[in-house]
């Protein structure tokens, strides 16, 4: 008996000791809690270590097949979930049925008004909202709830080329694909109204290997929204960021928040959007 008992606790031990699998993907907002931490390139302590977080910085990720890490929305690694606060979590789900698309919005009675919104440019290895003010941060709200859904990009708008002489008189080629568009929307249940979107761009990098290139990606869309007075609002929205020539594959977030709007936005159609890419030797 104390043989059996002994295999039946080391067997326990055994499967507790394996990495576990998560039942559904998520997109959480994070919060990281410790001093420093490290972005691995792969899900391992010993994976080369490929940026820093700093204590309070807040990011959007999404969980894994393995419960202890989990991976940065914007492409640049994994982090371990046992350094981060959750402070909201978003089941992947396809959005409700009131999320169509631009082109089958009934036109407004009033003329369309446009508002232009934009991200400052984000180095590689900052948190994605280190450049941006507080109130725009993807804080957790009392009462909301959020839905994602693909996006289908829009092949002919999917690939952008750029070229630009360095210092050598050297043609320099980059071009960006995207692979694929995901929407996320924050929904305020207190007034049904839309309070928050965001696209999420994956992206396929192709340029000349240059160890001091930089890559500047700049991705554009647009977002109309309607509120409680069936007015329409036209939204141009953009974000741009750095990364280095080296990376095959990353991905940028374009933010959508209303503009001073005093009624609820009931409608919210983003339309896929555009990519471009420009070599730099900076």
């Amino acid at each position: 008996m104390t043989v059996l008992r002994r295999l039946i606790i080391c067997t326990i031990l055994m499967i507790s000791s394996l990495p576990q699998t998560l039942s559904a993907t998520e997109r959480l907002e994070v919060m990281v809690r410790s001093t420093i931490l490290n972005i691995r390139e792969s899900r391992s302590t010993h994976s080369p270590v490929v940026g820093v977080l700093s204590e309070g910085d807040r990011l959007t990720v999404t969980t894994t097949d393995m419960r202890d890490w989990i991976r940065l929305d914007d492409g640049r690694g994994f982090i371990s979930i046992h350094y981060v606060r959750v402070l909201s979590r978003t089941p992947v789900l396809l959005a409700p049925p009131e999320e169509r698309s631009a082109q089958s919005l009934a036109p407004s009675a009033e003329p369309l008004r446009t508002a232009f919104t934009s991200s400052p440019e984000t180095a590689a290895v900052d948190s994605l909202d280190h450049s941006q003010p507080e109130d725009e941060l993807i804080a957790p709200t009392t009462g909301a709830t959020a839905q994602e859904s693909p996006i289908q990009a829009s092949p002919g708008d999917s690939t952008a080329h750029n070229l630009k002489v360095d210092t050598a008189n050297q043609l320099l080629k980059a071009s960006v694909t995207v692979e694929s568009v995901s929407k996320t929307c924050r929904k305020n249940l207190h007034t049904s109204g839309y309070e928050f979107c965001q696209l999420l761009f994956k992206l396929k990098l192709s340029a000349e290997q240059n160890s001091a290139q930089q890559i500047k990606i700049t991705c554009a869309a647009e977002a109309l929204a309607s509120n409680d007075q069936n007015n329409q609002i036209l939204y141009e929205l953009t974000n741009t960021r750095s990364v280095s020539s080296s990376l095959s594959n990353t991905s940028i977030i374009v933010d959508w928040s209303p503009a001073n709007e005093q009624s609820a936005i009931r409608h919210v159609a983003l339309k896929e959007g555009v990519c471009t890419a420009t070599a730099t030797s900076d």
